[in-house]
């Protein structure tokens, strides 16, 4: 039996298998491989409801995905960005944090700085802070904000408390704690505020 040789089987190299992964990701190849109804990974297997990959490549890619995670996890480092050490016990770097909350709310990565820095915007509590916006501007369902929406940072307790007065409701809570509650002082305010 004659030896596998480089000639008959040429060994790509690095920069060669790079173009080529382009090329099996291009738009026209997936396009393709959608036409045919195959998966684009394999090109073979039928694509999995509402993917463009089979199961088993796709269990390939979560697979993967998951050893990254432990190798990252298990050296001590972010595993998103795997360069910095994670940020409070947490899988993420401070870094990736903060790009990831500001992205999520459509603001900038400084913005969202200036806004923990500021503190909770009632209290002014430094620790344990959240991004405030109006619920009701950004639907649930969209994954970014539109960034217009915010209104600064809360710390835990402020931010649900806001979170409960923004239900349908809040008027008849408001309008229950008046009437039944007279030592809080806070109570007192309210129903005479020149006092």
């Amino acid at each position: 039996m004659l030896p596998l040789s480089t000639a008959v089987f040429p060994i790509p190299s690095a920069d060669e298998t790079r173009k080529l992964k382009a090329i099996q990701y291009s738009k026209e190849y997936v396009k393709r491989c959608r036409k045919k109804g195959v998966c684009v990974i394999c090109g073979s297997k039928p694509p999995r409801d509402g993917s463009s990959r089979c199961s088993s490549c796709l269990e390939g890619c979560a697979s993967r995905a998951r050893d990254k995670i432990a190798r990252l996890r298990s050296e001590g480092l972010c595993t998103r960005c795997g360069k910095c050490p994670p940020y409070k016990d947490g899988q993420t770097c401070r870094e990736c944090r903060v790009k990831d909350t500001a992205e999520a709310h459509g603001i900038t990565a400084a913005r969202y700085l200036d806004l923990i820095d500021a503190g909770c915007v009632i209290c002014g509590k430094k620790e344990n802070l959240h991004i405030d916006h109006d619920h009701s501007c950004c639907p649930a369902k969209t994954r970014k904000g539109c960034g217009n929406c915010v209104r600064g940072a809360l710390c835990s307790e402020h931010n649900l408390a806001v979170g409960h007065l923004e239900r349908e409701d809040a008027m008849e809570v408001i309008s229950y704690l008046l009437a039944t509650s007279s030592d809080s002082p806070l109570i007192k305010q309210f129903k005479d505020p020149l006092a």
